[in-house]
């Protein structure tokens, strides 16, 4: 609220129509910018944490009974920041699949609506599954 009570309380010397124009202009630049900031790429954090979590349990394929135990804190951190990631994924999907459905009214056909849904349901597979020290990355078996 902070960042959208500055943005508009600049002077802009015009026409109200060209004053409204500009300060949007400016609150849509900043608003941006705070949600790169704040948020960052979701799907390359989704794919970050995907590829730590990834090295840390091939560490713990290989690890001596010593180290398992800070791998394991590791893997449980890492798996809980990835939920997270995905979670803010989803609501990334959510949100633009509202805003489409929005902008594009009545032609929000069912295809359009199953292409939103296919392409993030695509970024959640489990494409491997660790079960006691074997791993599974058949589709079919998991």
């Amino acid at each position: 609220m902070k960042l959208i009570h500055d943005s508009w309380a600049n002077k802009v010397v015009g026409c109200p129509m060209f004053i409204l124009q500009h300060k949007l202009k400016k609150l849509k630049i900043e608003l941006q910018d705070w949600n790169k900031n704040s948020f960052g790429n979701v799907h390359n954090a989704v794919l970050l944490k995907q590829g730590i979590l990834l090295g840390i349990q091939q560490t713990l394929e290989t690890a001596s009974l010593l180290d398992i135990d800070g791998l394991l804190s590791q893997e449980r951190i890492i798996k809980e920041e990835i939920d997270h990631a995905l979670h803010c994924q989803y609501l990334f999907w959510k949100e633009k699949a509202k805003m489409l459905w929005f902008k594009d009214e009545d032609r929000n056909t069912t295809f359009f609506f199953h292409v939103v849904v296919n392409r993030r349901n695509s970024s959640s597979e489990i494409h491997r599954l660790r079960l006691d020290n074997e791993v599974i990355e058949d589709p079919k078996l998991i």
